[in-house]
């Protein structure tokens, strides 16, 4: 299974504007490398699940997933340490739902579906 470390755009969008707005949070970090990242792995396949799951909520229609070349003999895992950024008060939000929620009702605004 292959797994990867996710985290919603609107997310990082959301810790990047409040470390830039706030300058004495920015000077704390802006010589340092921070990961932002959920802390968590997903595999591809639970997320092309939950993509389907909520593309039910916004289209009342569960697109069926079609893997090509799977193979269950593969472990490949990658999950990357949010410890630094969350010892600077980094707040993440692994929920990935609420994130594809939104992408999704934005796609059926943007391309009329």
């Amino acid at each position: 299974k292959i797994t990867r470390d996710f985290i919603g755009l609107s997310d990082l969008s959301r810790i990047t504007h409040n470390y830039i707005a706030n300058n004495k949070k920015f000077e704390k970090i802006q010589n340092e490398i921070l990961n932002i990242s959920s802390g968590e792995a997903m595999s591809l396949e639970n997320l092309a699940k939950k993509i389907a799951t909520e593309s039910e909520k916004v289209f009342h229609f569960k697109p069926k997933i079609k893997y090509n070349n799977r193979s269950d003999k593969k472990i490949e895992s990658l999950v990357i340490s949010n410890k630094k950024a969350k010892s600077l008060g980094l707040v993440f939000n692994p929920n990935l739902n609420e994130e594809i929620n939104l992408l999704l009702r934005n796609c059926k605004i943007w391309f009329g579906t």
